[in-house]
C-alpha cells in the first residue's frame, strides 16, 4: 500500500529509513519485508551511490539478510579510501536533488 508510489529501490530504502525512525514501521512490516527481499533479490541491477549501498547494507543487515560487507562496498572502494584518508569530506558524498 505504502510502497506502491515509491519505484526506485533507493526511494523505497529512505522510506522505511523515515518510518523506523518515525517508529511507525511495525504498521507496514510485511509491506518492507516485501521491499526488502525485492532489493536484496536485485541488488545488483540498479545504480548506487556510496550513501544507497550503505542505507541498503544496514537496512538489509537489520532485517536479517545476509549481505557481504566485501561484496556491497567493493564498488565505492575509491570513494570509502578518499574518505578515510580524508582527500574528500563526508559533505561531498551527498548530492543535492
Amino acid at each position: 500500500m505504502i510502497f506502491n508510489n515509491v519505484a526506485e529501490p533507493l526511494d523505497q530504502l529512505e522510506l522505511i529509513d523515515q518510518l523506523q525512525r518515525v517508529g511507525v514501521d511495525y504498521h507496514y512490516r510485511d509491506e518492507i519485508n516485501r521491499a526488502l527481499k525485492s532489493i536484496h533479490q536485485n541488488a545488483e541491477t540498479w545504480e548506487k551511490d556510496l550513501h544507497a549501498t550503505a542505507l541498503e547494507f544496514r537496512l538489509l543487515r537489520q532485517h536479517g539478510h545476509y549481505i557481504s560487507p566485501g561484496k556491497i562496498f567493493q564498488e565505492n572502494l575509491v570513494q570509502i579510501i578518499l574518505i578515510t584518508q580524508g582527500s574528500i569530506g563526508p559533505s561531498s558524498i551527498y548530492v543535492s536533488q
